[in-house]
Formats: C-alpha cells, sequence, structure tokens
C-alpha cells in the first residue's frame, strides 16, 4: 500500500472498515464524513478485534 506521512497527514493509506474495530490517532486527515462512512488510516489504527479494510478507487 502507498503510503507518504506515517502519521495520519496525507490520507495515502485511508482504508474502509468493513469488519472489526480500530482505534484511530487523533487528529488526523479524515474528515468527520470519512469517518461515518468507516474509513481508517492504516499507518495510524491499532486493532481492538480482527478487522478486515478495503483499499480501492471507492473512496
Amino acid at each position: 500500500m502507498e503510503h507518504s506521512c506515517t502519521v495520519g497527514n496525507c490520507g495515502e493509506c485511508m482504508v474502509r472498515l468493513s469488519h472489526g474495530q480500530v482505534t484511530q490517532a487523533e487528529p488526523n486527515c479524515l474528515t468527520g464524513e470519512q469517518n461515518a462512512a468507516g474509513y481508517v488510516l492504516a499507518c495510524t489504527r491499532c486493532f481492538r478485534t480482527t478487522a478486515l479494510g478495503h483499499c480501492g478507487p471507492s473512496r
């Protein structure tokens, strides 16, 4: 997966969480709408449960 900043500022590693729970470092570059839609940043997330995410053009 492409990434740039590794600290949650660029959004290159944004994935949509489809299963499970993660915690996310704050603040980050995600908008309220992206958070509500289930997007997380792979570079700053911590798994709370087994999780599955999808990345692709549907961002």
